[in-house]
């Protein structure tokens, strides 16, 4: 229902831009028939201003979404990298200090070592 919604709401703006479109023409002195200004319930073949900015409209969003998805596809990977590299650390507890455990052996909170 929201994509019918979404449908007719884009037609009813992009008929206005192509009002606004073909007048701008008009005032030039390069206005379009009216059989390519009107709709065919109007009595027209098709409004061809509407159907080129929603054209336009869509290959610009197009073009937006591949863009936006590369970007998250980026971002994504450079977030995992830290993560790959800590994973990848070596788990020896030989560098410590005596006395000290590693973070890894005893848990988030090295007091948890010290109840057992």
């Amino acid at each position: 229902m929201l994509l019918l919604e979404y449908g007719v709401a884009t037609a009813a703006v992009a008929t206005g831009w192509s009002g606004y479109f073909n007048n701008a023409l008009t005032a030039m002195g390069m206005g379009l028939p009216e059989m390519l200004t009107k709709g065919p319930v109007a009595g027209g073949l098709v409004n061809l201003p509407a159907a080129s900015i929603i054209l336009i409209l869509m290959g610009l969003l197009i073009i937006g979404v591949k863009q936006s998805a590369q970007l998250n596809a980026a971002m994504v990977f450079a977030s995992c990298l830290p993560l790959l590299y800590l994973s990848a650390l070596p788990r020896s507890t030989s560098t410590l200090p005596t006395g000290t455990l590693s973070y890894l052996s005893a848990g988030f909170l090295p007091c948890q070592t010290a109840r057992r």
